[in-house]
Parts: C-alpha cells; structure tokens; sequence
C-alpha cells in the first residue's frame, strides 16, 4: 500500500504569501503548529496567490526547504497551476494562453490572469517540469486545473485536434461538441502526467481538484479522470456563503467523491475564507460544519488559508486547528470507514449537461449560471436533486448517491429504494438498467420527467420506463404560485399527519394516463386561473403505485424537488418520507431536529455515528449553533452492542440493546462522534 493508503490526510494550503513573508515563517507559525501531517505547498513557489514550479528556477530552493519538513515530521505536496498564469508568465509565452472565438485571450478571477491552454506547447513544458518535479524528495503533487471552458480555445493547436477528432471546423461545433472534446483533452492531460509522475516514482501522490455534481462546463468530469489519480478530491469546502446557501454544501460532493472513487481516499478542500473574500474568515462555527460534513462521508481535509498564514490565528482558524487535533486523536475511527446506506440519490449526469440546470458560483464559475435549453415545459435538475437531499437529510434518512455509471456497472443492486429526481435525461441501456433492478426487487420513486428525454435531451413521445412507472406521458402542466393543488388521500398511510384536503402542488406537474394494473394514490388539480377563485374540481392522476417484477415504483408527477428546494413545503417532505420510510425501513429514528445532520459509517467491529448540529439563528453565514439537549436515537437492526461512547465528551452512554439500539445523548454542541463497540 502506498502511504496515503493507510495515512489520514490533513492538508495544509497557505495559498497566499506577501512580499515581507518568508515560506519559513508560514512554516514555522503556521503549518507545523496547527496540526497538519501534510502540507500543499504554493508559497514556496510565488509572491502572491498564482505559482507554477519551474525546475531551473525552485529545484534548490526546494530541496532545502524539503529538509525543514521532512525533520519536523510533515509531508510536502508541490502545487502546481495548470489553468492560469501571471503576467510575467503571460509575457514570457503569449502562446500558452487559452483564446475565444476571435483569438482573444480569455481571462479568469475578474480579468486578471489569463487562462492556460493544455493543448498548445504549454504541454511540453509542463511535463518537463512534472519530471524534475519528481527527481526531489516529495510524497505529491497537486495540480490546480486543468480548465477547457466551452467557449474555448481557439489557438491553431485546438483547432487542429478538433477537427482531426470530429472532421469539420470547431467554429462549425455544437456546443456540445466543444464540451465533449474538452473533457476528453483535459481528460488525456490528466492521463499523461499520471503516467509521467509514476514512471518516475510510483510513490508520488497525485490528485486535482475535481469536479463533480456540475454539468461538463470547466472541461474536468470527476468519472473520466478519477482512474488515473490516487485519491478523489472536491472542493465542497469552497463555499459562497450568503442567506440562500444550503446547510449541506459540502455534504452532496463528498458523497459523489465516495461513489467514483471506488475505495480510493477523498480529500475534501476547505477554504477557510468566506467566499469570495479571500481576506475575510468563516466563522468558526462555519468551519465546525464543514469540517463536520467532510469526516461524516469518510474524507479527509484540505484546508486553505487565502488571506495568508496569519489568518491561522483567527477564531476560524483556530476553529480548523481544534479539529485538526481531534482527527488526530481519533484517526483509527475516522480512516477507512464505509456507508451503511440503503437507499440512494441518482444524480444525473446526462440531465445535467443537456437539459435545463444550475449550477452554483465556484472560482471558475464566477457567478450562478444555467445550462441547457428550455423550450419546453421543463424542471431545473439541479435544484431538483438540492430539494430531495434537502428532504432526505433532515428526515435523517442515510442514503448515497449514484449515477449512471453506477447502473451500468451493476452496483446498485445492494440498495432497497433508489429516488431519481427530474431525471430527464436518459439512455435505453441505463433504463433497461434501471428496469432490471426493479425486477429483481428493487423500489424506486421518480418525479415528473424522468426518462421523458434521451441522453441528448430529445424529448420522447412517453416515459422510456413507462411500464416500470405504470402510467403513460400525456402532458406537462405549468401552475402559477397559488393556483395549482394537490388532493390528500387521507386513507392512504402515505398522506399521514397531512391534516388539509388540500396542499400546494408543485409549479410543474405531469397529467399521465395509467395503465391497467397501476393504483392511483392522489390526484393533482388542474390549474387554477387566479388564486382567488373557486378551486378546480376538474382533476387528474399524480401519485402512482406499481409493481413490476418483484419490485415496486412510486411515480410522483409533480416537479417535487424543485418545489420543497424553493418553498420548503412541510407536507410534501412527510409526503417523500412516508414514501422512503414504506420501501426501505429506516436504519436510524431519533427525535433530533432536521437541523441535525446524521451520518452512520461502518468499520470492522464498530459503527461511528456523525452527528452535525447546524441549528443557528435561522441566517447564514451562522454564528452561534444552539446546544440540543437529550435526543433519543434508535439503531435499528443492531444487536451484540459492548459500549456506546461520545469520541469528543469521552462519555460512555448508557444504552439498551436487543434486535435494535437505544440511547439517549444528553448534550450535543457543535460536533459529535458516537462510538458503538460491536
């Protein structure tokens, strides 16, 4: 095994240094104090933010700095800038940068750096610089890119490569053409130097930055480039915080991280600033949360300073240090861990790039943007698929996420439940997929559109898993806010502690046509014209159950994820949790607040349960989460239990234990870890 095999990573980033400091002072104060064993190192490369290594220019200086790091106990990362450069670079190599349409040169982080080109002569360079890169004594390299946007480059080297791979113009490319193309060269950069590092020392770590649960838009698809990297990073911790940011912003990434990474290790990738104010800190209790959200899916930590070392100091940066410290402590219980998961997430990745979506501000997506056409009546996947985790985790349901791939490579058959939500996009093989897991036994719930499209988002005249769902495409109906309900089945145990015949129906709702041995479980309204009218009275079907094979589907007309994201609609969540509940027993109850995030992960002879208490003042960025007081926790279907003890109270709890698990957890802060010896 090699070393970050069997090693925690806590991974140093102090991504600034001014023209007064010194890397041996970051070093010295910071890094070999704050409780990292590993540090990514950019500030031995550059004043200021932007560094690539060059060998002829840091290959000494790096060697001796390599002597400090290795005498105190810490590995050295190399960072490595593959997809921007400064303007001293610019001046040196105009031919390296990434061009528009009319050969202008395109610029990132508010037009002050110019983007990189991975195609041009660029390429040489920078694999002459991984070589000697890897002729000194550094345990990895991270490379910080590489980013193909859709609109570009149009240097003489990408547009022979596109045409040589297509047979006509770039200027002549679909968009998605330009996309594909882009992945896959970002995709073979990747590849190279993988093979570059390994052929010299096998035991050079080496990862990125990638991007996962975002359509194809910065080039860098997290399935493509995953085998040829030695562990899976995201930056989840990168966050924009403002009075609309979800509680779970680091959650979803991490989890995607786990599904492609196929038992490699994931890092998560903190900044430690409030994005997108480098020089300004998160809160500690932000901080708390983030890290919090990285440990419970089993990732470890990157945490970076943008603002420079000295923000360490401050109250968030202390806050990073205290955990620090507290995964060093309890390293055996949070490396190697695994979900214990039985229902599952499908995200979409061909819903994402070809049908109607957003996606959030990151650093290379300077602000909020949609992708995709939208000429008919169509949901938005991505709010979507944020409105159903939102639902799932504060029902405390545990569940994954998987993707087609997951499909096509037979590896959900484990699960109870699969939910695909808005998952519009899709091809035969993933539906016949699909349709054999339901066969086989399996239970899924789809909303609204799902399967209407094929991958490339030509819509279909019925649902391609219209015998699974029990029901036939009819038509889409729009509803203005007010004007569209849904009726309440009080005899249907679905519909429990729903108390109005009446409830708002999501703004996009499917009228369908059942088929014969399908149950109608609830009827939707037609559209109202003005919210002050007589309600409709004319209705049709929108909740159905059916069984197929040996399994079952619940199909839900109504655009639901989209809906519970923006309204936060209470009897559409017990709707969703009834529903999840009644296909796949819950491995976890309690009476903690939704505001409490819960995690189970499994290793050899012990469960760990994550507890993450983001219950603030009702506003982001938080500042003060509330103490909970004694919440009840039942496991079920967990017996032989020897202790139950808090990792960070160092409190053995009592606890009864037969064919299920209870105790009672008096205080929750911030943070728990709850121990379960088997």
């Amino acid at each position: 095994m090699s070393w970050w095999e069997k090693e925690q990573l806590r991974i140093s980033a102090v991504q600034y240094k001014s023209e007064t400091t010194e890397s041996d002072v970051i070093f010295d104060e910071y890094v070999s104090k704050a409780g990292f064993n590993i540090e990514q190192n950019v500030h031995l490369l550059t004043v200021g933010f932007i560094g690539s290594y060059i060998e002829a220019e840091h290959g000494k200086k790096l060697d001796e700095y390599l002597k400090k790091t290795k005498k105190a106990g810490v590995r050295e990362i190399i960072y490595t800038n593959i997809h921007c450069m400064n303007e001293e670079l610019c001046r040196e190599h105009p031919e390296f940068k990434l061009l528009d349409k009319d050969k202008e040169p395109i610029m990132a982080y508010n037009g002050t750096y110019n983007f990189l080109c991975i195609n041009g002569p660029y390429f040489q360079e920078h694999l002459k610089n991984i070589r000697g890169l890897c002729s000194h004594d550094i345990d990895g390299i991270f490379l910080d890119g590489p980013i193909m946007r859709p609109d570009a480059c149009y240097c003489e080297h990408c547009l022979k490569k596109f045409e040589e791979m297509y047979g006509k113009s770039r200027y002549e490319a679909t968009y998605f053409e330009s996309a594909e193309f882009n992945m896959k060269m970002a995709t073979e950069f990747v590849k190279a130097t993988n093979e570059e590092v390994k052929k010299i020392n096998p035991e050079i770590l080496l990862y990125i930055n990638n991007t996962l649960l975002k359509p194809d838009i910065v080039g860098v698809r997290g399935r493509e480039t995953a085998p040829y990297l030695d562990i899976v990073g995201t930056e989840g911790g990168f966050v924009w915080v403002d009075k609309s940011t979800t509680l779970w912003h680091v959650s979803p990434l991490v989890k995607m991280a786990e599904t492609i990474a196929y038992g490699k290790q994931r890092v998560c990738f903190i900044a430690g600033d409030c994005k997108p104010w480098s020089y300004h800190m998160h809160t500690p209790c932000e901080t708390d949360i983030l890290y919090g959200q990285t440990l419970a899916y089993g990732a470890n930590v990157w945490y970076g300073l943008h603002g420079g070392y000295v923000q360490g100091s401050t109250p968030s940066g202390k806050a990073a240090e205290a955990f620090n410290r507290f995964m060093e402590e309890n390293e055996d219980n949070l490396l190697g861990t695994k979900s214990t998961s039985k229902v599952a997430l499908f995200w979409s990745d061909a819903t994402a790039t070809r049908y109607a979506t957003s996606v959030d501000e990151t650093d290379f997506i300077q602000s909020a943007v949609e992708t995709g056409e939208n000429e008919q009546l169509k949901g938005n996947q991505f709010t979507s698929f944020k409105g159903m985790y939102d639902i799932l985790t504060r029902g405390h349901i545990q569940f994954d996420l998987v993707d087609e791939e997951s499909f096509k490579r037979d590896e959900c058959s484990g699960y109870d439940l699969i939910i695909l939500t808005t998952a519009a996009c899709m091809s035969e093989e993933v539906a016949e997929k699909i349709r054999e897991y339901v066969k086989n036994g399996g239970k899924i719930i789809a909303t609204f559109d799902t399967g209407l499209y094929d991958e490339t988002c030509k819509q279909r005249e019925n649902f391609i898993l219209s015998d699974v769902f029990g029901a036939s495409f009819k038509t889409v109906h729009q509803y203005d806010p007010g004007c569209g309900y849904q009726i309440v089945n009080f005899k249907n145990p679905l519909f429990d502690g729903i108390y109005e015949e009446n409830i708002p129906l999501p703004l996009l709702s499917v009228e369908t046509k059942i088929n014969s041995d399908a149950e109608i479980l609830g009827y939707a309204r037609m559209p109202m014209q003005g919210r002050y009218l007589h309600i409709e009275k004319e209705t049709y079907p929108s909740v159905i159950y059916n069984k197929f094979g040996k399994g079952e589907c619940l199909y839900i007309g109504a655009a639901v994820g989209e809906f519970f994201d923006k309204y936060g609609n209470a009897d559409w969540k017990k709707i969703i949790l009834s529903s999840v509940k009644g296909f796949s027993a819950p491995v976890i109850e309690t009476d903690a607040p939704g505001s409490v995030e819960v995690s189970l992960r499994k290793k050899e002879g012990k469960l760990l349960l994550h507890l993450i208490n983001v219950t603030g003042e009702m506003i982001r960025p938080i500042e003060r989460i509330i103490p909970l007081n004694n919440i009840s926790f039942k496991l079920n279907g967990i017996a032989n239990v020897k202790s139950v003890k808090t990792m960070r109270g160092k409190e053995n709890l009592k606890f009864e234990n037969s064919d299920s698990l209870t105790f009672t957890l008096p205080q929750l802060n911030n943070h728990e870890i709850i121990e379960i010896i088997l």
